[in-house]
């Protein structure tokens, strides 16, 4: 059979190559592609799966008491909850060479003041930018603003090679063949997850976005969702003062029980548009 599209193929084929008009793909060509394109859950390096996931079963107890607040992404119970906005990237042309396009790194608080709004623990994308702003890295933190986040995070732990990282099994780059064993935890928003552990380095290496990490011995917690831009953490209040003194990090912190919504910037939603 030659195909191009995604149409009548085995359920776990969620990835299609981009071909030239014309151009065809046999099933054996297929899977060679797909195999070598797609992320094996079960061989990244330095990364084990957990099979036992009972002893996770604390964190789906623990999460999705606060509606539309942190407790959906991060479990109740911790000293003190931060908010971390992960930056906009904006593309400029170089000084140097005009022909040559960069991108650098905004926070929050540089793009909601260039656009006359308030920075504050609550506020929202959309109430603070403009498209002239650059996009979101949205994927979650990029490898600097990662390591520098985990690198104070892992001060705070006694096993920081012992880390579990949740994946949510709604990613299409996942290989469906080699993952369809692999047991899911489920946590709120009907997001199940395959469990991974290894050493909190990892932080910034795997190919898929993290949806939630954890040492061992509960430390603390970091969280996320693909449909955020932000992400959450739950630890002490000495980890989290650490991580609001280091400048590379922009993090707030919130009341576990505050409701994050789109609409829920009330303060910049307030002040107008943006021009």
């Amino acid at each position: 059979m030659k195909w191009r599209s995604n149409k009548n193929r085995p359920t776990y084929r969620t990835m299609v190559p981009f071909l030239a008009a014309g151009e065809t793909m046999t099933d054996e060509e297929y899977e060679i592609w797909y195999d070598q394109n797609s992320v094996d859950l079960t061989n990244l390096e330095g990364l084990e799966v957990v099979e036992d996931i009972s002893t996770l079963q604390w964190l789906g107890d623990a999460m999705g008491k606060g509606g539309g607040s942190a407790l959906i992404s991060v479990p109740e119970g911790y000293e003190a909850y931060g908010r971390i906005f992960f930056p906009f990237e904006n593309g400029e042309f170089r000084t140097d060479d005009p022909t040559s396009y960069e991108y650098r790194y905004r926070s929050w608080a540089e793009v909601a003041l260039s656009n006359n709004k308030i920075p504050h623990a609550l506020m929202q994308s959309a109430s603070i930018s403009t498209e002239r702003d650059g996009r979101l890295v949205s994927s979650g933190p990029d490898s600097t603003f990662g390591s520098d986040l985990i690198a104070e995070l892992s001060k705070f732990t006694s096993k920081p090679s012992a880390t579990t990282f949740l994946i949510w099994e709604g990613y299409g780059n996942i290989n469906r063949k080699t993952s369809a064993r692999l047991p899911l935890l489920e946590l709120p928003l009907g997001r199940r997850c395959f469990a991974l552990t290894g050493h909190s380095d990892h932080f910034v290496r795997p190919p898929i976005r993290i949806q939630l990490c954890t040492p061992s011995d509960r430390a603390w917690c970091y969280g996320s969702d693909t449909d955020l831009d932000y992400g959450y953490v739950a630890c002490s209040q000495e980890c989290l003062d650490a991580m609001r003194e280091n400048d590379s990090i922009e993090i707030y912190q919130i009341d576990p029980a505050a409701m994050i919504w789109h609409d829920s910037d009330v303060i910049n939603s307030q002040m107008g548009t943006t021009d």
